[in-house]
């Protein structure tokens, strides 16, 4: 066992060789840039594949020219769309308008509506056996 201790303290430096330790690390270093390389050449390759596959445009169109895609188009300005629809159905719902002159059906206001309901109470219907209802028609 005596044998086996170091002499002295310089004798610490030879238990390890760097040596190896700094080819290994050079090694993966020279690995690593060379599959760096090779990724980067191959990502150039695939980017050239894949333009020469790409269609080229229709000779029809200028230059700086696009074309605009079929219907349905996509939104936009998804939130002035739905600004502008609830306006409509705002606008629908709070004022009085005909539905079918035909038919002699109006649009009445949501307010006066409810304000009639309160007044007059709901119309009372009886089903005729035909699956239809048949009520007063008359308020």
């Amino acid at each position: 066992m005596a044998d086996q201790l170091p002499k002295a303290p310089d004798q610490f430096d030879r238990e390890l060789d760097f040596g190896w330790i700094w080819k290994f690390l050079g090694a993966i270093g020279l690995v690593s840039v060379l599959m760096f390389a090779a990724m980067w050449f191959m990502s150039d390759f695939l980017d050239q594949r894949l333009a020469d596959a790409q269609p080229e445009g229709s000779p029809l169109l200028e230059v700086g020219q696009t074309t605009v895609p079929p219907e349905p188009h996509l939104q936009v300005e998804s939130y002035a769309d739905w600004a502008e629809m609830k306006a409509a159905q705002d606008h629908e719902l709070a004022t009085y308008g005909w539905e079918d002159r035909g038919t002699g059906r109006v649009r009445v206001p949501v307010e006066e509506a409810m304000a009639r309901i309160a007044d007059q109470g709901l119309p009372a219907f009886e089903a005729t056996g035909d699956g239809t209802l048949e009520g007063d028609q008359s308020r």
